[in-house]
């Protein structure tokens, strides 16, 4: 059966992760933030390290999560919002190991403890969301903001821009009824 292109992806509202913040440890915020602010999939979260991290070029860079490197050794840059430079430089206080987050341990986070984890916080804010919410929802605030598609893609380090469209058409469908609806009257 082919999915429907107009179904919409799962998000979360700014309600919803001000919520999910409010019943985690700081660990669990430190995590939740990092990627509504990077939109990067939770084993490239893992992974950072503190020098991936550019303050004065507001940058984040995120090498590729699977557990043998391409022969490329893929990777890309993204901007990090204004509003998250505060945030990352707070981090940087936190330990003094290369990676930028650690979990309560103080070890580093395994992307099957993220997923179970997040699922119970999810649930104990009366919510049903995956870790993996928050990377969609960072590509549809974006868009909802104005970016375009390309930024979207690059951003999320999608290998084609038909898996952004299609995984965002019903905003991109939205913000062009919006527009079309400033027309005047004739």
């Amino acid at each position: 059966m082919q999915k429907n292109l107009f179904e919409k992806i799962k998000t979360l509202s700014q309600e919803d992760v001000q919520k999910l913040l409010k019943n985690m440890p700081i660990v669990w915020q430190n995590l939740i933030k990092t990627a509504i602010y990077t939109g990067a999939r939770a084993g490239e979260i893992c992974r950072l390290n503190k020098n991936d991290i550019d303050l004065e070029l507001q940058t984040v860079t995120i090498h590729s999560y699977k557990k043998i490197p391409t022969k490329s050794k893929k990777f890309r840059v993204v901007p990090l919002p204004a509003v998250s430079i505060t945030f990352f430089e707070s981090l940087f206080e936190l330990n003094k190991k290369p990676l930028l987050l650690l979990n309560s341990k103080q070890n580093q986070w395994r992307v099957d403890s993220i997923a179970h984890g997040f699922k119970k916080y999810s649930k104990q804010a009366g919510l049903d969301y995956t870790f993996h919410d928050l990377r969609r929802t960072y590509g549809a605030w974006l868009i909802m903001n104005g970016a375009d598609l390309v930024t979207v893609q690059e951003n999320l380090g999608h290998s084609d821009i038909t898996v952004t469209r299609n995984h965002y058409i019903h905003l991109v469908m939205d913000h062009k009824k919006k527009q079309v609806d400033k027309l005047p009257a004739i």
